[in-house]
């Protein structure tokens, strides 16, 4: 089975914002099961660092191994090993490649290279075991935040709720670990940071050759701390919203 992971966008950083409990003490909190209202449940579990160590979602099961500069996401099935991620980090923790082997060997595999001005990506170049050729991503920014991403004929813009500030729990870790019902670009990239926004994001608008165009709207409640609540999803395709309860573990 082929497996591609879209590499325009990949991740949303789980380690937690602050919630506020008293005037004196801050405990950190962080995202630990989201619920839709179809489909299953993600459970993320975390090491004594604060560290997303694994991920479960339905008969997916996600293990992040941390070296000094790399992580190896390990992903397994209900029939054994699905496929593996290999990063390689940079000093601001963004990585300068991936590597992503679909079978157990690694033998078949897809690499993933990217550029940075500061730590906002400006390029991924892709390439594969299973020919020579090349793809280019290139990333436009506007005020902190990602605006579009060209990759030949392909498009996706994105719009953000520009009086708030992103949170745990946003679109991009919706998409991330397949949430949205759209199709399946963004996985197994909840400890990895690619595209570090300051805005929560509110609108994906994708203009894909083989797909055609839709979009992904999203809204959210938060409490008084401004962790996120409940996310909502309205997939163009379907003109169906789907909604997402999530939980936290404050220390």
């Amino acid at each position: 089975m082929k497996r591609i992971i879209t590499p325009m966008i990949l991740a949303f950083s789980l380690t937690g914002a602050g919630c506020k409990k008293d005037k004196d003490t801050k405990p950190v909190c962080q995202l630990t099961v989201i619920t839709p209202d179809r489909g299953g449940v993600a459970n993320l579990y975390y090491d004594d660092q604060g560290r997303l160590n694994m991920m479960r979602i339905s008969d997916r099961e996600i293990k992040y191994e941390y070296r000094s500069d790399s992580i190896i996401a390990t992903e397994t099935k209900s029939l054994g090993f699905y496929q593996r991620l290999k990063y390689k980090m940079n000093a601001n923790g963004l990585p300068l490649s991936i590597r992503q082997e679909i079978n157990i060997t690694g033998s078949q595999w897809f690499q993933r290279n990217f550029e940075y001005n500061g730590t906002e990506v400006t390029k991924t170049v892709t390439s594969s075991s299973a020919n020579s050729g090349t793809q280019t991503y290139e990333y436009s920014w506007n005020n902190g935040n990602l605006a579009k991403v060209v990759e030949g004929p392909n498009e996706w813009k994105y719009e953000y709720y520009t009086d708030k500030e992103r949170v745990q729990g946003d679109g991009f870790l919706i998409e991330m670990i397949s949430l949205s019902g759209s199709i399946a670009m963004y996985t197994l990239n909840g400890a990895i940071e690619i595209v570090r926004n300051r805005n929560l994001l509110k609108k994906m608008e994708h203009t894909l050759l083989n797909t055609g165009s839709y979009s992904i709207s999203y809204e959210y409640d938060a409490d008084k701390d401004g962790k996120i609540e409940k996310a909502y999803m309205l997939n163009s395709n379907s003109n169906i919203k789907t909604q997402l309860d999530y939980q936290y573990q404050c220390k």
